[in-house]
Parts: C-alpha cells; structure tokens; sequence
C-alpha cells in the first residue's frame, strides 16, 4: 500500500495506524509517499519507507521493488544488542520463533557492523555497553546514512529528560530494565 499523508477526509497517518493495530492487516506492507519530508515518525508507525513526491518512474519503481520484497518476506529479523550474557541470552529466547530470526551483539562495534551489513525488522538495544553509549551508536549510524528501522531500548540506566528525548528521535519504544522487563 502507497498511501499520501495529505489525503482528504482521513489523512495517511491515520489510514496507516489503522491498518498497523489490526492483527488482520498489520502484515500489510505500507510505504509513505508524501510532500512532506522523511522523517523517523513514518518508520516509527509502520511504514518500511518514505518517498518525497514528485516521484520518478526510478523512485516509483524503487518503491515498487521494496515492497514486494516485504511483502514475499516471511521470516522477520531481530538484532539483540545487550552486554550481559544472560539478559542477552533470555532477551533472544522471549523473540525468538518460527517466523523471527534473532542475531545477537554484545559490544557496540558488533551492532555496528551487523546493522551496516544487514536489514533488520527491529534492533533491540542495551544503552550501556562496554565500547559505546547506545545512543552513540545510533547517532554514528544515523550520521553514515544507515537507514534504522525502529528501535527497541532495553536500559536499566536512569535516563533524563534530554536523554530520553534525544534516544526518541531513533527509537520507537524506550524499555527500563526492571522485574517486568521481558513483559
């Protein structure tokens, strides 16, 4: 599906999180063409990409290409970036299923690479690790053009006000390591 944000009557934002809370429809791959400039807000509601219009027939085809390369991909892949071996270990056997890949990471550079180097539906990051800050790492990859797709932080750091706000223009959910954690 290639829905405009400016629609009348109902705008894409809301045809696209229509379409992502139902279980029924949220399989549905959904790419963004807008006058509006890309932003994380697309890939944070859903959408595996935003197109600026006018498009040309390259673009289209480009964007044409990418979601049926979604859509004939069944199997979704998880990059588990965590230090501790054991949150690590436990953090992949709760993802982990028939139809989810999970590759994991223990340092910084490790996740770097991986994400450089492969496409994945969705990282779930410790901030704290022994090489980098995670947000360092986001920053980085950000910085080298490396499209993120949404973000998943998994800390047990107490995070600021401006930390938190930073971390929220490249992560979709910002988890706090407590008991519940893995809920």
């Amino acid at each position: 599906m290639i829905p405009d944000i400016g629609l009348s009557g109902m705008d894409g934002w809301t045809v696209l999180g229509m379409l992502k809370e139902d279980v029924r429809t949220r399989h549905i791959p959904v790419h963004v063409v807008s006058v509006e400039e890309p932003t994380t807000e697309s890939r944070s509601r859903g959408a595996i990409g935003h197109a600026v219009k006018p498009l040309n027939a390259e673009e289209l085809e480009q964007t044409f290409r990418r979601l049926e390369q979604v859509a004939a991909e069944h199997s979704k892949r998880v990059l588990v970036v965590e230090d501790d071996p054991e949150i690590r270990h436990a953090t992949v056997a709760l993802v982990a299923s028939a139809d989810t890949t999970v590759d994991e990471a223990a340092t910084g550079a490790e996740a770097m690479t991986a994400l450089r180097a492969e496409n994945y539906d969705c990282p779930v990051l410790d901030l704290r690790l022994p090489d980098m800050d995670g947000n360092e790492l986001l920053t980085e990859l950000e910085r080298e053009g490396v499209e993120l797709p949404p973000v998943i932080v998994h800390t047990a750091r107490d995070l600021s006000r401006d930390e938190e706000n930073r971390l929220r223009e490249h992560a979709q959910s910002v988890l706090i390591k407590d008991v519940r954690s893995q809920e």
